[in-house]
């Protein structure tokens, strides 16, 4: 499975930041809200009417763009209507859960950047919301480019053979969560420096762009017929820090805008970031799992069984 990626939420995100400081300045705080959901119910009809099931069943696809999705897909993906959900395996599998654990770490530290950064630089650095906004959409751009670069290198490599699937997700997990937890902690450590924070939250949110290339992608390599049951296992858990992280970040700053709060809250993430980044490069295996074709398994355990039943039988004879 190749990692190639376009990610349009960090282009999302670099345009909605300014656009909507933009707004708030100009017209208000509702227009912001009434023009997310309009793009938003935009976007879903969009969905529905262009996405399909598979390459076979779409109609306007090219035939050649068709075979290379398929011939890439093989025989590890089977017909899902025949397949029953190996939940007690899924859920004992340690290559998924440390997938979940390197995408909590890297979420942890891009929610606090991606909700919180525009409150810091207001408060911190005293900058409107104009400015807040557009340095906070930014590094968004920045995330995009890398995301799209590390994946190309990463797919090139990888048809080369010059590196293992679980070495390529490793090693770009180590540049989404450690790499940007290392530079959370140097905006932590910032202070009332305005040039290196912006730099520091540019580098943070742009390093996590690897994640489409590392635990991302991994979630399709370890499970092709389940990766939608997995992928939503780790969406349903990692979307906790989104609600966990604003609680912390208000528990420390409320009534108490000061750096050395703000240095509080940047020191939790980005310690998050890198211990779930180092979990991941000792303990992960981005291989495909037993459980991923639980029919093939049991033919093949049928076929071992074989010369022992039969083994059974000249002995009931003798």
């Amino acid at each position: 499975m190749q990692c190639r990626v376009r990610p349009g939420s960090s282009v999302g995100a670099a345009l909605t930041f300014p656009l909507c400081g933009a707004l708030v300045q100009t017209m208000g705080w509702p227009t912001v809200f009434y023009g997310s959901a309009l793009l938003t119910a935009l976007w879903l009809a969009a969905w529905l009417l262009l996405v399909y099931d598979s390459p076979a069943k779409h109609p306007r696809i090219a035939p050649e763009e068709r075979r290379a999705i398929e011939k890439a897909i093989g025989n590890l993906v089977s017909d899902s209507r025949t397949q029953r959900t190996p939940w007690r395996r899924m859920l004992l599998s340690g290559p998924m859960w440390i997938n979940v654990v390197a995408q909590w770490g890297g979420i942890w530290a891009l929610f606090t950047l991606l909700t919180q950064a525009p409150t810091y630089f207001s408060n911190v650095h005293h900058w409107g919301a104009g400015m807040s906004g557009l340095l906070s959409g930014v590094p968004h751009l920045c995330r995009s480019a890398i995301a799209t670069l590390v994946s190309q290198v990463g797919d090139n490599l990888l048809q080369k053979g010059v590196i293992s699937r679980t070495t390529l997700r490793k090693t770009a997990t180590a540049i989404c969560d450690i790499g940007m937890g290392l530079f959370v902690l140097g905006l932590a450590w910032s202070g009332c420096n305005a040039m290196s924070a912006v730099i520091c939250l540019t580098l943070a949110t742009g390093l996590h762009g690897a994640v489409s290339t590392g635990p991302l992608a991994s979630v399709v390599d370890i499970s092709p017929n389940f990766a939608s049951i997995v992928l939503g296992i780790c969406a349903c858990i990692t979307a906790m820090p989104g609600f966990i992280s604003p609680y912390i970040v208000g528990q420390l700053t409320l009534g108490n805008q000061s750096t050395e709060q703000w240095k509080k809250v940047f020191l939790i993430s980005g310690l998050m970031s890198i211990g779930a980044g180092l979990l991941y490069v000792i303990l992960a295996d981005s291989e495909v799992q037993p459980w991923n074709n639980p029919e093939l398994e049991n033919s093949d355990q049928e076929k071992e069984m074989k010369p022992l039943s039969a083994k059974k039988e000249d002995c009931a004879k003798t």
